[in-house]
């Protein structure tokens, strides 16, 4: 099962479920996350910009395009991404998605990436794999080293441990949730990348 369904079909359930204004989802380690993602991107945000759909203002979205520095996964031939996500802020109207990542004009990024379904409006279009898990900001520390950071802010997650389907008990307390990963990720974007290109060219599990 891809784990955009996944994410998604656990996500549903967060409205009624602990923490309040959280979205749950399936953890998902460097591994899976780059199987799981058709393209994985290092990047910059030459623009991020909310706007109504349809004109509904009510109804928002943020379109983010994304100038590519290195593909790590995905068609050779690829310049630029663009994203088309759920909230947004536009005026007096805020819609806010709780583990959905925000994006800044100019940051440096890392991406991973699940394509949607091809439609008439959007030909070319891609979710985060596993929400803000999927994002990865560029920083510098004082030493001029790049960094890599998530802010996993608002998601709650499930763990599968060591199956292939979500285990819950019946209730409403789930079991086997927590409020963050444990697992350890590359703290520097060399590292990050080294990681990722090795998990690409042996074909991650």
């Amino acid at each position: 099962m891809r784990f955009l369904l996944s994410c998604f079909a656990v996500a549903l359930a967060a409205f009624m479920s602990p923490p309040a204004f959280a979205t749950t989802v399936i953890e998902i380690d460097l591994d899976k996350m780059t199987s799981s993602s058709d393209v994985v991107v290092h990047g910059r945000v030459r623009d991020a910009h909310v706007e109504a759909v349809a004109g509904n203002e009510r109804h928002l979205r943020t379109v983010v395009e994304i100038d590519v520095v290195e593909l790590l996964k995905g068609e050779r031939t690829r310049t630029s991404v663009r994203l088309e996500l759920p909230g947004g802020r536009l005026g007096k109207w805020a819609m806010h998605i709780p583990g959905m990542p925000t994006f800044t004009t100019g940051e440096e990024l890392v991406l991973f990436l699940e394509a949607l379904p091809a439609t008439s409006t959007r030909p070319d279009g891609f979710a985060i794999t596993g929400l803000s898990q999927g994002k990865f900001v560029v920083t510098s520390n004082e030493a001029s080293v790049k960094q890599v950071k998530r802010n996993l802010d608002g998601l709650h997650f499930y763990q599968k441990p060591g199956a292939e389907r979500l285990i819950e008990k019946s209730g409403p307390t789930p079991v086997h949730s927590h409020a963050a990963p444990k697992a350890a990720m590359p703290q520097t974007l060399a590292g990050l990348l080294g990681e990722v290109r090795t998990l690409v060219a042996r074909g991650a599990r």
